[in-house]
């Protein structure tokens, strides 16, 4: 604000307001899927399981005991690296000792968009720091952009814009009662994937992206 720019745009809903707030103008312009890579993949028995996910132990333990140990109870295909360090096993937690028994380690990058596509559930578990300023992350996107299931952590812009493409959780009991009732209910998850998707080829390409970008700088030139 200080340099005074023509424009100013936020990938954060939160930051966007405390800016207007100042009487400056600016748009919510969040993440674009790049969809030559992120799209429909035929189902692939290497990746069938009830539920997935792709990441590491960055998210703290809090966020990880709610959101993605409930998933152990099921068939978890649960990639990255989880292993456990031998010079932390001092102050190791019950999550990551389960974890790191269930992990399929690291995934090829180009067999992301295959598993989002195959898993019946796909999970989405949120850095705090993301939730605090209302981040709407990459990921949700392109699970929806391979017309995968997504069940999310609570985020105030994902519920927003994405009320009829993704399922929010609590995490903890919630979760797990939700993973068992949309694994047995295959056509409701196969109408909100396709809103999703349908939502991601409208709004949320990278081309699309720009566009929303390149009409806010005309407006403003």
């Amino acid at each position: 604000q200080r340099r005074n720019y023509d424009g100013y745009a936020f990938i954060s809903s939160r930051l966007l307001q405390m800016h207007k707030a100042t009487g400056l103008h600016g748009i919510f312009l969040p993440f674009g899927v790049e969809t030559d890579l992120f799209q429909p993949h035929a189902p692939d028995p290497r990746y069938a399981c009830e539920v997935a996910y792709v990441g590491s132990d960055i998210k703290g333990r809090v966020r990880s005991e709610r959101y993605l140990y409930p998933a152990s109870g099921f068939d978890f295909a649960l990639y990255g690296n989880w292993r456990l360090q031998p010079w932390r096993f001092w102050k190791i937690r019950p999550y990551q000792i389960r974890f790191s028994a269930l992990s399929r380690g690291k995934i090829p990058q180009q067999d992301v968009p295959t598993l989002y596509a195959t898993a019946q559930i796909n999970l989405n578990c949120t850095a705090q720091d993301c939730v605090d300023w209302d981040v709407i992350t990459l990921r949700t996107f392109e699970v929806l952009a391979c017309k995968g299931f997504l069940i999310s952590d609570r985020v105030p812009a994902a519920e927003k814009e994405l009320k009829d493409c993704v399922v929010f959780t609590d995490g903890g009991s919630d979760l797990r009662e939700k993973i068992e009732y949309y694994l047995a209910k295959p056509q409701e998850r196969e109408q909100l994937a396709q809103n999703g998707y349908e939502y991601v080829l409208k709004n949320a390409t990278i081309a699309s992206r720009m566009e929303k970008l390149l009409a806010y700088l005309k407006e403003i030139a």
